[in-house]
């Protein structure tokens, strides 16, 4: 009953998450740099981060190497995406202190 309940819920976290991501980039005027830092954090990073937690979810834990390698991985992707958040958010601090 549980994971009939979390396959739309995911559904519904990622049409939010690409509807908060086109307002974004609708918002910043369709600047290159905001929009390419977009889909890099959102589209690739995340989705690559998706994919490695799914895989170390399923790797065994007795498989020799490929636990540790994906910890290295997650813990990259999670890195590049607070560094492309904090970079998200001094564009954002620009347009808002330029619009004023």
């Amino acid at each position: 009953m549980a994971e009939a309940l979390i396959k739309p819920l995911k559904l519904v976290g990622l049409m939010l998450l690409a509807f908060s991501s086109a307002m974004a980039v609708s918002s910043c005027h369709r600047g290159f740099g905001a929009v390419s830092l977009l889909a890099f954090s959102f589209l690739l990073d995340l989705g690559m981060l998706f994919h490695c937690l799914r895989l170390y979810a399923r790797t065994p834990l007795a498989s020799p190497g490929r636990p540790e390698i994906l910890k290295i991985a997650v813990w990259l992707l999670v890195t590049m995406l607070v560094v492309t958040f904090f970079q998200f958010l001094e564009i954002w601090f620009m347009t808002m202190h330029r619009e004023n």
